[in-house]
């Protein structure tokens, strides 16, 4: 008998995925983008709000444990499923690596100085244990992990309007004039933090009554995800110079330090509030990899499971690969690091979000222009990405096509 959880457990699921890395690390190289910035928390919020009503209508109509692989698979074929369960798989390792970079970097300040990638290393596999003890758990912690989560994101900014009147002079430097091309670019920045919208479609058949829980859970996860951010975002841009932002990984630090004189507090808080969505990730990703193999994309060892559920196999075998990466993508300057792993990790789920767009387009008998929009707004958040973080995207899906040949003849 499978651990099933309802839809209050599911809601924090998806507002644990979304609420992580994009708004701890993203108001730096926002900063550069001036008052542009501010609408592009607009455009990605728009652009998340018809992606989640996508995903809802998509999950109605196939309530399946895999998510996006699910649904491209049902519109276009196993090969397409195969690479975007591939690309859903990879590219979650790297979400979960942000989350684990990100959190360490705000507790920086406290560990005795030894190499990052020790702290980094002990995290994922702290978190890989704790997933191991079932859904049920695993719904307790993502509940508690929301509270750690959106207390301080509702306190700061609220702080921060209070001191207003008197450091709104402080952002005047950081205005610049806003174009579309700001505006875009701000735009595929900031979409970062909607990244795991969908994640109430993955684990499909471990939810109580999935078609009606699932859509409710996306849509309302994702308007309270957004409505966070975009309070955040504008208590950023006018209180701390863009000059103090364009180069730290860690800007609530800095909000802290504005606030409190003191950026230890917010460095034990950022850190949890990354954290708390590397729980979230690392069941995500092996839910992703049990339902390629229930689609026969991935091998059968992923199907093995515990007596409650617990997909054991897959939570192992799917967290394998992030321990290389973060070797792969360690940098001395961690801005950077982070701004790499974040591009290419938006242009990828962007990719998938539009090939789920074209799949709705094909499957749904009605409101085919959700779809068309969906497309349009995952193509024109692309456009912001830059052609570098467009071609490593590529690469990473292509790297699927060996994989793609043996696995053809499992249907």
């Amino acid at each position: 008998m499978k651990d099933k959880i309802g839809f209050w457990s599911l809601l924090a699921l998806v507002i644990t995925s979304q609420i992580g890395s994009g708004i701890m690390t993203r108001p730096g190289p926002m900063s550069y983008l001036g008052g542009a910035g501010q609408w592009g928390w607009v455009l990605s919020f728009g652009a998340a709000i018809m992606l989640s009503l996508i995903f809802a209508k998509l999950c109605e109509i196939y309530p399946q444990t895999g998510g996006p692989s699910v649904y491209v698979r049902h519109a276009f074929g196993k090969s397409a499923g195969f690479l975007t369960a591939w690309s859903y798989w990879i590219v979650s390792w790297v979400a979960t690596l942000s989350l684990v970079v990100g959190g360490i970097a705000y507790l920086q300040p406290f560990l005795p100085k030894i190499n990052p990638i020790f702290y980094e290393c002990l995290m994922v596999t702290l978190f890989i244990i704790m997933n191991l003890f079932g859904i049920k758990i695993s719904s307790i912690i993502n509940i508690i992990f929301v509270i750690l989560k959106i207390l301080p994101l509702i306190i700061v900014p609220i702080i921060m309007t209070l001191s207003l009147s008197n450091t709104i002079a402080l952002s005047g430097e950081s205005c610049q004039p806003i174009d579309w091309n700001h505006i875009i670019k701000g735009g595929f920045l900031t979409f970062w933090g909607f990244v795991g919208l969908e994640v109430g479609t993955v684990p499909g058949e471990f939810i109580k009554n999935p078609k009606r829980t699932i859509p409710k859970a996306i849509l309302w996860g994702t308007v309270i995800v957004g409505s966070i951010y975009v309070i955040n975002s504008l208590s950023f841009y006018f209180l701390i110079p863009s000059k103090d932002l364009m180069n730290s990984p860690v800007p609530y630090a800095i909000a802290c330090d504005f606030i409190f004189k003191n950026p230890y507090v917010m460095a034990i808080l950022g850190s949890l509030i990354c954290f708390g969505s590397v729980h979230t990730w690392i069941l995500m990703t092996a839910d992703i990899g049990y339902g390629a193999a229930q689609n026969g994309f991935f091998h059968k060892i992923f199907l093995i499971h515990s007596k409650k559920g617990t997909p054991i196999s897959s939570i192992i075998l799917s967290s394998i690969g992030i321990y290389p990466l973060i070797f792969l993508t360690h940098s001395d300057k961690l801005s950077e690091q982070m701004a790499m792993i974040l591009d290419v990790s938006s242009t990828v789920f962007l990719m998938i979000y539009g090939l789920c767009s074209f799949s709705y387009i094909k499957i749904s008998q009605d409101k085919k222009w959700l779809g068309w929009v969906g497309v349009a707004m995952a193509m024109l958040l692309m456009i912001g990405s830059g052609w570098l973080s467009i071609f490593y995207s590529c690469i990473l899906i292509v790297c699927g096509i060996p994989f793609l040949i043996k696995a053809v003849p499992f249907e």
